[in-house]
């Protein structure tokens, strides 16, 4: 049996917290013209961004900057030497050296797509050569020389030819000071994390507003937490051991003993009384009753654990898509990143797997051996931290880009479960002791 609850009371709120703000931070001015004037050119208003400069005296960009963006997404290699001169200021000189890499790639591949392979193989010896610090990667470039078509050539190099000069501008831009150059829509950025930092601090959706907006902060209502019983689902034939919200509150998805899984069509839930007409897909087939199920950022795509294989159904359809089999032991948990060709996958043979889709075909990408298994995970909203919860009642937290643990917690009972928060990193943590454990992994997700 499932319960679904709604608010008992809507109309009454609060009285208004408490304004933390700290007038005593001061904005700096020309950060903020520049950030508002770079703003109005993603908008499309060129005009309103100019005449900001024009009576600020405040340009987003700086000449040099501009004439670097310039170069690069135009192409103009044959001067590239000298606006990277006349740019000047990089992170550190191995930065440099990094960014000098990625543009002559982009400058070598580019001569190899135009049948150019003498001019190529020359900026390969005098440019690429100096400032790469792997031999392998040297000579994977070299060998791309004998590829016989473009297409040839941008399958081996993954490559997207002069298309990819606006990635390779994003590249360099991460070993420039963003003082000197503004990373991309830097104000709008700012400005999505100022609405979850709303979301997490007033804990939305249980707020006075019902929607999201810049205009006004949030505010926390209780009375907007469900406490009223508004449907009982009794479409399963036995305990339901698991229930989920898709992303974007459309569906629920439910699992039970009975070996099925039920997607139910929220809004019809809500005004019908009829379960029947509610229910999207009803997933049969399994052996065994899933304990644990996961949505895809898009929510195209739901992953069920069931024994030593991952199951994949499209949402679209109800059907059984895809069925991950790596582990050699039950598997315990699974977690999506940041898009639904990506997850993490863990077993009680102690494998953390990490699965990506290629051109319809799901294959590990790492694989990492632990030294207990692995109870719970969750994945940092940006996808870039994992964060997990083994049965030696340690906490682990993996960087997912080089699939590599980067700290550890040790905690003295047992961690039954983790989630993580949208914001500042926070994890609270249940244990066998009968406590909630709140922590700040900020320093640990920053080393």
């Amino acid at each position: 049996m499932m319960v679904m609850n709604r608010t008992e009371k809507e109309s009454q709120w609060p009285a208004r917290p408490a304004d933390l703000s700290n007038e005593e931070s001061e904005l700096d001015r020309v950060e903020v013209v520049r950030l508002i004037a770079q703003c109005l050119e993603d908008f499309g208003l060129p005009q309103s961004a100019e005449s900001l400069e024009n009576e600020s005296g405040i340009s987003a960009l700086s000449t040099s900057v501009k004439v670097f963006r310039e170069c690069i997404l135009a192409g103009k290699w044959d001067e590239l030497e000298t606006v990277l001169e006349s740019l000047g200021k990089f992170r550190s000189e191995d930065d440099y050296k990094n960014a000098r890499f990625v543009l002559y790639r982009q400058y070598y591949l580019e001569l190899l797509e135009k049948g150019e392979k003498i001019e190529a193989l020359s900026s390969l010896r005098n440019k690429l050569e100096p400032c790469c610090g792997r031999l392998e990667q040297l000579k994977e470039l070299s060998l791309l020389v004998i590829c016989k078509t473009p297409e040839e050539l941008r399958r081996r190099a993954k490559w997207n030819g002069v298309e990819s000069r606006t990635e390779v501008l994003r590249a360099v831009q991460s070993y420039i000071p963003s003082s000197v150059m503004l990373p991309e829509k830097r104000l709008q950025a700012l400005l999505r994390q100022a609405l979850i930092y709303q979301k997490d601090s007033a804990q939305y959706p249980y707020t006075k507003q019902s929607n999201l907006s810049l205009l006004e902060d949030l505010e926390y209502s209780s009375y907007r937490i469900p406490t009223v019983t508004s449907r009982v689902l009794t479409k399963h034939k036995d305990e339901v051991w698991f229930v989920q919200f898709s992303h974007n509150g459309k569906w629920l998805v439910s699992s039970s003993k009975d070996t099925t899984i039920i997607v139910w069509d929220v809004e019809k839930l809500r005004k019908s009384d009829n379960q029947s007409e509610a229910i999207l897909h009803t997933l049969e087939g399994q052996e065994d009753p899933l304990s644990f199920l996961a949505w895809s950022p898009d929510d195209s795509l739901l992953s069920g654990v069931n024994d030593k294989v991952i199951q994949l159904w499209s949402m679209e359809t109800g059907a059984n898509v895809h069925s991950l089999e790596k582990h050699t032991d039950m598997v315990t948990a699974c977690a999506w990143l940041n898009k639904s060709s990506a997850l993490v996958s863990a077993g009680l043979d102690r494998k953390l797997f990490f699965w990506t889709e290629v051109r319809g075909h799901w294959q590990t990408k790492d694989m990492i051996l632990v030294s207990a298994h692995i109870i719970d995970m969750a994945v940092a909203r940006d996808a870039s931290k994992l964060v997990t919860i083994c049965s030696d009642n340690v906490i682990h937290i993996y960087d997912t880009t080089t699939a590599t643990e980067i700290s550890t917690i040790k905690e003295e009972d047992s961690v039954m479960s983790l989630c993580l928060s949208e914001v500042w990193m926070r994890m609270c943590s249940s244990l066998n002791c009968m406590e909630l454990v709140l922590s700040e992994l900020s320093n640990a997700f920053s080393v």
